[in-house]
């Protein structure tokens, strides 16, 4: 799990186990998803997952899809969103 939210966005929480890296991080970052065997990206909503997704395609990680609405969708099903250490922000 990859969140491409900003670091505003992540203090109110983030997935488990989800590495952030902000969408505008990601050209200089994106090798780092480079050996996942699955990358599933989201953000709030969805739209930046999707164009994030689409961004690693292009960088031949074809694994990479997008958490369909987003971090929104994951609360209103009743999935879990830590709120980040410190050290992780």
């Amino acid at each position: 799990m990859v969140d491409v939210r900003e670091n505003h966005e992540v203090k109110s929480g983030i997935l488990p186990d989800a590495v952030h890296i902000p969408m505008g991080q990601l050209p200089a970052r994106w090798e780092e998803l480079a050996e996942a065997n699955e990358i599933v990206c989201y953000c709030a909503a969805g739209m930046r997952s999707l164009d994030t997704a689409a961004f690693l395609r292009t960088k031949g990680l074809f694994n990479a899809t997008s958490l369909e609405g987003g971090i929104s969708a994951w609360r209103a099903i009743g999935g879990e969103t830590p709120k980040p250490s410190s050290a992780s922000q």
